[in-house]
């Protein structure tokens, strides 16, 4: 999926190689995922599994963020994710990713503890 969408960029190896030299050294990075193009609910699992694992190894990772795919402008055309998808895709990552803080908007309750 990801050289179809970006062949170009390095693999998901790489990164997550990158991140976890980046985080032994002492720096603190964020993960991202763009959702809602031509991946598969299953790779949006696995997605947030490697994440969550690197996570677990370097406590490195200081957000995830989920975007919704944007087609306008591009080859790969297609619609965005809907609100609703958005929403089902933030809530699991909330619960997958507990060991991440998720973008909140500041003063929401799980940020003042």
């Amino acid at each position: 999926m990801r050289k179809a969408i970006s062949p170009e960029k390095i693999t998901w190896e790489e990164w997550m190689e990158v991140m976890g030299t980046a985080h032994k050294i002492g720096m603190k990075t964020t993960a991202t995922m763009m959702f809602g193009h031509i991946e598969t609910t299953e790779e949006r699992i696995l997605h947030m599994i490697r994440v969550r694992e690197a996570q677990d190894r370097s406590s490195g990772f200081t957000a995830f963020i989920p975007w919704s795919f944007q087609p306008k402008n591009t080859e790969l055309g297609g619609e965005t994710a809907h609100g609703v998808e958005y929403l089902k895709t933030l809530a699991v990552a909330r619960l997958m990713l507990d060991n991440i803080k998720i973008f909140k908007p500041p003063g929401s309750p799980r940020e003042r503890k």
